[in-house]
């Protein structure tokens, strides 16, 4: 589904778009609403992940940003975690006359091995809790978008390993090394840096993150005391928040 948005904006005020993961149905919303409603701009979190496929999820979210107007803003930014940015790349690429101003990625050199090590390790419950989409998501490698004047680029690092990583190493190391350098995530972008959390806590532990997104939004860049340096500590040791 393309949308026509080359019409000059009609709404006068900017939105956020959060785009959540599979950790939607385990950890709510509750907390996503709570930290970046009242901020002056209007936020948008849509149930868009859709278990048959990526192809079906980019139908959702691309009905989504058409009922609710969203090409009509004056600027769009974008929130987005990991299956998202499958999805968000998809559409950007679809619909290349967009007022997407920002997009903040969450990326995990670790989390991006869920799918594979789940589809091995626990094929039933992934199917169950999933569907799919799971195995999509698996075998299809990240597609970047240009990092063009028009939108900017952000990347948030996340430098611990959730509890299935953990549990499930030996088969997460499978497909080769975990690389921590920022062009292994392979999209070019206008700034990033490495956080303290696991995948998980990038669901509530705003407090950590949200300022630095805040920041990307009205500058264009991380603030200066962001770290744009990989972590040298265990990966694997549990996170002490």
């Amino acid at each position: 589904m393309d949308l026509d948005t080359t019409t000059t904006a009609k709404n006068p005020k900017e939105a956020i778009l959060i785009l959540p993961g599979f950790g939607l149905r385990f950890f709510g919303n509750a907390d996503q609403e709570a930290y970046f409603s009242n901020r002056g701009y209007d936020v948008f979190i849509p149930k868009y992940v859709a278990r048959k496929s990526l192809g079906k999820s980019l139908e959702n979210l691309s009905a989504f940003i058409e009922e609710n107007k969203l090409h009509e803003y004056a600027k769009l930014h974008v929130f987005s975690y990991i299956i998202g940015s499958w999805v968000l790349n998809e559409y950007i690429r679809k619909n290349p006359d967009n007022n997407i101003h920002t997009v903040l990625y969450d990326r995990s050199p670790l989390q991006e091995r869920a799918p594979y090590t789940i589809i091995n390790d626990i094929p039933l419950a992934s199917w169950l809790a999933f569907g799919p989409i799971t195995w999509e998501l698996a075998k299809t490698p990240y597609t970047p978008i240009d990092n063009s004047e028009q939108i900017e680029i952000g990347i948030l690092i996340e430098s611990k390993a959730t509890k299935v990583i953990r549990k499930h190493k030996e088969t997460a190391l499978e497909p080769g090394e975990i690389r921590w350098d920022i062009s292994s995530l392979n999209q070019p972008c206008d700034d990033f840096f490495y956080h303290r959390l696991d995948h998980d806590q990038m669901y509530s532990r705003f407090d950590v993150i949200g300022e630095e997104i805040f920041c990307f939004i009205r500058t264009g860049n991380f603030s200066d005391t962001a770290r744009r340096e990989p972590f040298t500590w265990d990966y694997y040791q549990p996170s002490d928040e």
